[in-house]
């Protein structure tokens, strides 16, 4: 049981890490990592493959810009996932909403620091728009560890009866 709640701290501190790692890199060099991303899935999709070189440009553009916005808001669904599973696991007493509402707490606040520490960061800002997002994926995943844990907290194994003879 200890080695569980170990391995999902250490779960929580390899995402923050993360996140902070790809927060502190220079806008150009994050964006040309997304960009190259957007780039051959448009070159590689069938719906965009015979698109002008001016409209694949186009299209890369929001491709990219939706990439970054998802990515934002998968990697808090993780986090969000991670900190309500360890803090399940941390504290087996503590309500199932009590958990959920300190994660969701958690990860927002996450989520500000994530965006404060990008102000510092050379061509990178703070944007609320990227805190909803985060707080928006964290939402989704601490509500899927509550919502599974209602619906396993209803279904309970059948206890066997012996019959005496």
């Amino acid at each position: 049981m200890k080695l569980r709640i170990v391995l999902l701290w250490m779960a929580v501190a390899v995402l923050m890490a993360t996140i902070f790692w790809f927060s502190s890199q220079p806008g150009t060099q994050s964006n040309h990592v997304s960009e190259g991303l957007s780039k051959r899935f448009v070159e590689q999709n069938p719906t965009t493959k015979a698109l002008t070189d001016n409209h694949k440009e186009n299209k890369i553009v929001t491709v990219n810009g939706f990439f970054r916005k998802y990515a934002h808001y998968m990697v808090f669904l993780l986090l969000g996932i991670a900190v309500s599973l360890a803090l399940r696991s941390s504290f087996g007493a503590m309500r199932t909403p009590v958990v959920w509402a300190i994660a969701l707490g958690f990860c927002l606040l996450y989520a500000v620091s994530d965006e404060i520490h990008q102000h510092f960061v050379p061509e990178r800002s703070a944007q609320l728009t990227d805190v909803l997002i985060d707080f928006c994926g964290a939402f989704t995943g601490s509500t899927t560890v509550l919502l599974i844990k209602s619906l396993f907290g209803w279904i309970r194994p059948r206890t066997v009866r012996k019959i005496s003879s």
